[in-house]
């Protein structure tokens, strides 16, 4: 690969206090590990431990319990092209304050649950559960975890001792902002940018601003076009409960709350005691928390 001799450039530096960045600078690794993950199932291929068209169920026996293609045809394959059909629903994966809302020791049994939101191997769709399932399978068959085995067998003898799956150290290291509504940066624990020598970073962070902003008016658009004036029929005090989904993995714990003005419900997710909503009534029986984009990003 060609190294080009300028990779960065800044017309204005935003946070003063903090050092420039540079052909040095770590960047969060974020969805690059999807290559790493698939260099790693090739190593293990050539090596004879696993098989490209080999039933994926063959190595995580749970996955079978599915009765579709989707459980009783997935190939290593599929899931690293992502072919199968999961849905991109990443939601349990983090909430507020970066938390994760249950172990990655339920991934492969929540997957079992997942409705599919297109047919088995008819297009491309983008969901972090295939690379999720890849993940259980190399560590299944190598009993290392992905990150000590790509340390290993990949980093290591390319001499990449800076780059890692863990927490990066030094003080060389790009940090996550979101901006809030009125354009101001808060810093947050969140995966950064690659460091792709060929990516104007000025003009993609411009970019990405402008459609994360008009992709969350959209959002807030259609849940508010849903909203009813109807109440919800019995006392708030009935709802409260314990709701448990399909799988059984994951609770949503809903009690209620007073205030001067009025009774509220609120949902605790799970046993992250940090994720929680206050929930208004939306239609009838149903409710929602509003969207909030600069108080989940910002605050939380």
């Amino acid at each position: 690969m060609a190294r080009s001799s300028i990779h960065f450039t800044w017309a204005k530096n935003p946070f003063p206090l903090l050092p420039p960045l540079n052909n040095n600078t770590i960047y969060r690794i974020a969805s690059l590990t999807k290559a790493l993950t698939s260099s790693a199932v090739a190593l293990l291929v050539d090596e004879g431990k696993l098989a490209w068209d080999l039933l994926i169920r063959e190595y995580l026996p749970l996955f079978s319990h599915r009765a579709d293609d989707i459980g009783q045809k997935t190939t290593l394959k599929d899931l690293l092209s992502h072919r199968t059909g999961l849905p991109n629903a990443d939601y349990l994966f983090g909430q507020q304050y970066g938390k994760f809302l249950m172990p990655r020791t339920e991934i492969v049994r929540l997957t079992t649950f997942l409705e599919p939101v297109r047919p088995f191997r008819k297009r491309f769709l983008y969901s972090q559960w295939n690379y999720g399932l890849a993940t259980e399978i190399i560590e299944t068959v190598t009993g290392m975890s992905l990150g000590i085995y790509i340390q290993d067998h990949i980093l290591k003898p390319l001499r990449m001792c800076r780059t890692t799956l863990g927490k990066p150290e030094g003080e060389n290291v790009a940090i996550g902002y979101a901006l809030a509504n009125d354009g101001t940066p808060h810093q947050i624990d969140f995966p950064n940018m690659n460091d792709d020598p060929e990516i104007d970073f000025l003009a993609l962070a411009k970019k990405a601003r402008a459609n994360g902003l008009i992709a969350y008016s959209t959002f807030t658009a259609a849940v508010n076009k849903g909203k009813t004036s109807k109440l919800p029929r019995l006392p708030l005090k009935v709802y409260e409960g314990r709701y448990w989904n399909k799988a059984q993995n994951l609770c949503l714990n809903i009690v209620t709350g007073d205030t001067v003005e009025a009774p509220f419900l609120l949902m605790r997710i799970g046993g992250a005691l940090k994720s929680v909503y206050r929930l208004e009534p939306y239609d009838g029986d149903t409710f929602y928390w509003p969207p909030d984009r600069e108080k989940e990003l910002c605050e939380k």
